[in-house]
């Protein structure tokens, strides 16, 4: 095919068209110059053909090649901005991760902190619960000594912590306990017969005389030492004490001056001085 081609061309090249025709003529004149000729008329029509397939196909290559370029370009241009973000959240996950080892460390202190106020809880929860055993047992004590004085105290004296005692039995009867507020209870009621004892005390007051009659007097304590009373009309006169295990009144009428003097001193309403002599039981008293 070839040598065909090569044969045809300068055939084509190298003759004018009356002398292409010419030698034609001659050459198919004989069988195997018709042979050579077909052959180089194919050449050339196989060529033409070739060279056109060939034009085409790289037509379709290069227009492949351009397509794979703007794909790889595109996937390029993707894959930088997709590694652009990538980078960016890889950055955002990192600032996570170090805010979290962040906090990590401050739960860890939060942790021990805690674990340590709940130590010092613990320790302070068992000195409390030891107090308050210390606490009851003082109070069961107490408590029951307190209520038995009560009938042994004067009348002015008894009023005062009655209100106290009746407050304190209930608290008794709750089951919560509140031994804060009993104990608070207990030092008031301490602190009422220890001031009443230390000062001099005048008031007006029911009391039943010795007859089981009741009337109302005028009465003077010395603190817990010494109690008298007078009536208003002078008549009536006596002094008090714990005798039989409860407070109680003795008529004595006798020193009804000497107790309206002491009463009138006390309270302001006499500027006199002097010494006044008042009995003073040395009966064995209950305590």
């Amino acid at each position: 095919m070839s040598f065909a081609i090569a044969v045809n061309r300068r055939v084509h090249l190298n003759h004018e068209p009356s002398q292409r025709f010419t030698v034609m003529n001659i050459l198919f004149k004989e069988p195997i110059s018709q042979i050579l000729t077909c052959c180089i008329l194919i050449g050339s029509l196989t060529t033409r053909l070739d060279g056109a397939e060939a034009l085409t196909e790289a037509r379709m290559a290069l227009a492949q090649w351009v397509e794979v370029e703007k794909t790889i370009s595109s996937e390029t241009k993707a894959w930088k901005e997709k590694k652009g973000l990538l980078q960016q959240m890889t950055e955002v996950a990192k600032s996570e991760v170090s805010l979290m080892k962040d906090e990590l460390e401050d739960l860890k202190t939060e942790a021990s902190r805690a674990e340590a106020q709940r130590t010092q809880l613990s320790k302070e929860h068992e000195a409390h619960v030891q107090v308050s055993a210390h606490v009851r047992q003082f109070l069961e004590v107490i408590e029951p000594r307190l209520e038995s004085l009560l009938p042994k105290f004067p009348e002015s004296l008894t009023e005062k912590l009655q209100p106290m005692m009746d407050r304190l039995s209930k608290l008794k009867e709750d089951k919560s306990g509140r031994l804060a507020a009993r104990m608070q209870i207990l030092v008031a009621a301490i602190a009422e017969i220890q001031r009443f004892d230390q000062v001099v005390t005048v008031s007006q007051t029911l009391i039943t005389m010795p007859s089981g009659q009741t009337q109302e007097v005028s009465t003077i304590h010395f603190g817990l030492g010494a109690s008298y009373f007078v009536s208003e009309d002078g008549l009536k006169s006596g002094f008090g004490g714990r005798l039989n295990g409860n407070w109680q009144w003795i008529s004595q009428n006798s020193i009804a001056p000497e107790v309206k003097k002491a009463i009138a001193i006390a309270d302001g309403r006499s500027v006199e001085t002097g010494f006044i002599s008042l009995p003073v039981t040395t009966q064995k008293t209950e305590r």
